[in-house]
């Protein structure tokens, strides 16, 4: 029996020993906040890398501090593990304490006296472990009395080992009987503990600390920790610091953000890493587009190969330009990546008026490449055939009161801006100017459609990014397509008219008029002047001019109207017209004469 209650005693003492020192390390205040001052900032005793605001003592836990950093005290900021500031060296000390313990089966009551002090620790933050390292060698062998009343009070006295010691010894012991099977045979925490750097990647280390029951694992490698980008893991010092003099001894570097893999998707509708970050591996230290050869306002920095900042450009200058390399207007920006940049693949070096149609502005093209903008004077006005600034009543319209652009010889109807102003356009009737029109805002004309329309996709080049048929042309008109009765005309590289002749009717170049198909080669043989149109009769009439149909006109064809003379070769009164287009009775030739030129 006493030999049965001497061991329940000495097992007693072995727990209370192993317990007494890591209980105090562990334990969690209830109120950590220390004094009743209206604001204060308090580390948490437990744990280093946690801390408090105490508000009237009231304490508010805060966000822990990031990984390889603890609380500084003195700063009152997460600092760096072992830097000047770090200041968590707590010296864990446990007054003489009386634990009792009863032992139900053998009702017996024992009184054990604790050492005064345990040794100096430094407490680490490595997760939701914490790692004491001792700061003096271990205490000798200590005799602990113990005075056991029992039921018989007999009195027994033991002698054990030290706590640290026998702390050791458990610990060894359960480390050894308790392996997870879950952890893989090859990681380095099957035999060792604490941190440890990775043996490939430079950027990561192992925490043997962390559960293995994570779901982390199920994606990366087990218990390994990665270092905030562009940090390296230094094998030396233990603990992620900045890249800059840190010797990876031939284990993999990383330089881009996405070869660090808290940067990449692990879950679906997750933008790719190539989108969100930009690659600065291989290049010089500079700024650079987020996203290669394209125009948007996110730009980073590179600096020895890492993408140390990413940045937004903002208004005035609000986009990118992958070709300057810097934050650019909207006016240097191409207009098939939605900006407003002229075009000046079509022009030839010069100074041209500006596209938008701000009359004192105009732009420079050399070499087929866009120069940059400039402004008149105040009160002058560009001029886009002189090429000079003036005063707005020497420039023509629209933006100045000058002479017009001619409309003789073209056919009815709208034509573009012969100046490349994007929303002006003008209309011609009847071979006469009738005036400018302008379209609405973000809007432009398209001859095509002869009409303004919305969005750079609908408009031509140079003011759209549709393709331009007059892209090195001279000046004139053309057949569309090797059509004959569809027709366009050019102005110095400029689309400015489309036009579809009426059913039967093909277009002319040299008379730059409609006419009827089987009147093509009617001048053929015929010397020039005006010809009684042989299907119209007696209403219209054709005008040859060195053997081509120059021009295909009609009379009046009203009620009691003009008749085309053949005499006088003009459209005159019936009454003073042969038969059989009027009824004069004298002084008339044959009718087969009438049909034929008079000299």
């Amino acid at each position: 029996m006493h030999l049965y209650h001497l061991s329940n005693l000495l097992l007693n003492s072995l727990i209370v020993l192993f317990y007494v020192p890591t209980a105090h390390l562990t334990y969690n205040p209830k109120y950590p906040c220390r004094s009743n001052r209206p604001t204060q900032w308090q580390r948490d005793p437990q744990n280093c890398s946690k801390y408090y605001f105490c508000i009237y003592g009231r304490p508010i836990l805060m966000p822990a501090c990031a990984h390889g950093q603890v609380w500084s005290q003195v700063g009152s900021a997460c600092v760096e593990i072992n830097s000047y500031w770090d200041d968590c060296e707590l010296v864990a000390s446990v007054p003489s304490t009386t634990v009792r313990s009863t032992n139900i089966r053998s009702t017996t009551t024992a009184q054990y006296t604790v050492p005064q002090t345990v040794p100096q620790t430094k407490l680490l933050a490595t997760g939701n472990r914490i790692t004491t390292t001792p700061s003096q060698p271990p205490p000798p062998k200590t005799t602990t009395t113990t005075e056991a009343t029992t039921t018989s009070a007999s009195t027994t006295e033991a002698t054990t080992t030290p706590p640290t010691t026998m702390t050791k010894i458990l610990t060894s012991t359960i480390l050894t009987s308790t392996r997870n099977p879950k952890i893989p045979k090859d990681s380095p925490c099957l035999t060792q503990s604490g941190i440890i750097p990775h043996p490939k990647k430079c950027h990561l280390y192992y925490n043997c600390s962390l559960s293995s029951e994570s779901a982390l694992w199920a994606y990366y490698e087990m218990f390994t920790v990665e270092c905030n980008y562009p940090q390296l893991f230094d094998s030396e010092q233990l603990r992620c610091r900045e890249f800059l003099n840190n010797n990876c001894n031939g284990r993999f570097e990383p330089v881009d953000p996405c070869e660090y893999r808290r940067n990449q998707c692990l879950r679906s509708h997750c933008q790719p890493c190539s989108l969100r970050f930009g690659s600065c591996r291989g290049r010089p230290d500079g700024i650079y587009p987020q996203h290669e050869f394209s125009w948007t306002p996110k730009y980073f920095t590179c600096y020895y190969e890492r993408a140390i900042a990413h940045d937004l450009c903002e208004p005035p200058i609000p986009i990118f330009s992958p070709i300057e390399n810097q934050c650019v207007s909207y006016d240097m920006v191409p207009k098939e990546h939605g900006g407003l940049r002229p075009d000046c693949k079509i022009r030839a070096n010069g100074h041209y008026a500006d596209e938008m149609g701000r009359c004192n502005f105009y732009f420079q093209c050399d070499n087929a490449k866009f120069q940059g903008f400039h402004k008149c004077n105040y009160g002058f006005t560009f001029n886009p055939i002189l090429k000079i600034c003036q005063s707005p009543d020497q420039v023509p319209p629209p933006c100045g009161s000058g002479s017009p652009p001619s409309c003789v010889k073209r056919p009815d109807g709208f034509y573009a801006d012969l100046a490349g102003r994007c929303s002006y356009y003008f209309e011609c009737k009847q071979s006469v100017f009738k005036g400018f029109h302008k379209c609405s805002r973000s809007h432009a004309f398209n001859p095509y459609k002869h009409s303004c329309v919305r969005g750079i996709g609908s408009q031509i080049k140079p003011c759209g990014i549709q393709d331009n048929p007059c892209q090195n042309r001279l000046t004139g008109f053309y057949h569309y397509n090797s059509s004959s009765s569809q027709y366009y005309e050019c102005h110095e590289g400029l689309f400015i008219h489309f036009g579809t002749c009426p059913n039967g009717q093909i277009f002319n170049l040299s008379s730059k008029q409609c006419e009827i198909a089987e009147m093509k080669d009617y001048c053929a043989n015929k010397a020039d002047g005006r010809y009684k149109h042989p299907r119209a009769e007696c209403i219209a009439f054709l005008e040859c001019k060195q053997h081509t149909t120059f021009r295909v006109a009609q009379c009046s064809d009203k009620l009691n109207g003009t008749r085309f003379n053949s005499l006088t070769r003009s459209c005159d009164q019936p009454q003073n017209i042969c038969p059989p287009c009027g009824y004069k009775w004298f002084d008339c030739p044959s009718y087969i004469e009438s049909t034929t030129k008079l000299s």
